[in-house]
């Protein structure tokens, strides 16, 4: 791959009288761009591949706690589908079913100042499973650039008292 660049060649009276055409070689440049999209689409296959192993329920948020991503046990645990869930917020899932005051204060009152909360219970009655009892387990993840940030939401159901 090559890059080419032309320029008008101009005199010191400052008038054109022809064009300088220069090359750049960017083949390793355009090979490199190539192997990180590789290595994007390989991550990112990996992920999703832990995410649906996972035999808990687990769901990814972005910083704007929209779902980017939910595991297959989620899914068939609370009887959802993906088109209904990926790229809404976590509170409007379910008719706001999620919308529930003790996942509101993990997710902002209490993660945003801790990188893991582990253990966190909550109880919630939802409509096509009955009363829940669960332990939320959170770990907030920060790019080193710090421009991306998820949110990774494990469940854990307990027995109810």
């Amino acid at each position: 791959w090559f890059l080419a660049r032309i320029q008008p060649y101009r005199t010191q009276d400052n008038v054109i009288e022809g064009v300088v055409v220069t090359f750049t070689d960017i083949t390793a440049m355009h090979e490199s761009e190539r192997l990180r999209l590789g290595v994007v689409q390989i991550a990112r296959e990996l992920a999703e591949g832990i995410v649906n192993t996972v035999i808990e329920p687990l769901i990814v948020l972005d910083g704007s706690v929209q779902v980017v991503s939910a595991s297959r046990s989620f899914y068939e645990t609370f009887k959802v589908l993906a088109k209904d869930t990926i790229g809404r917020k976590i509170y409007e899932l379910g008719n706001g079913q999620w919308d529930i005051p003790a996942l509101r204060d993990l997710i902002e009152k209490i993660l945003p100042k801790n990188q893991v909360m582990e253990g966190y219970v909550v109880e919630h009655n939802f409509p096509a499973l009955g009363p829940q009892r669960m332990k939320l387990n959170a770990r907030r993840i920060v790019t080193a650039i710090g421009n991306t940030e998820l949110i990774l939401l494990a469940i854990d159901f307990l027995e109810t008292p």
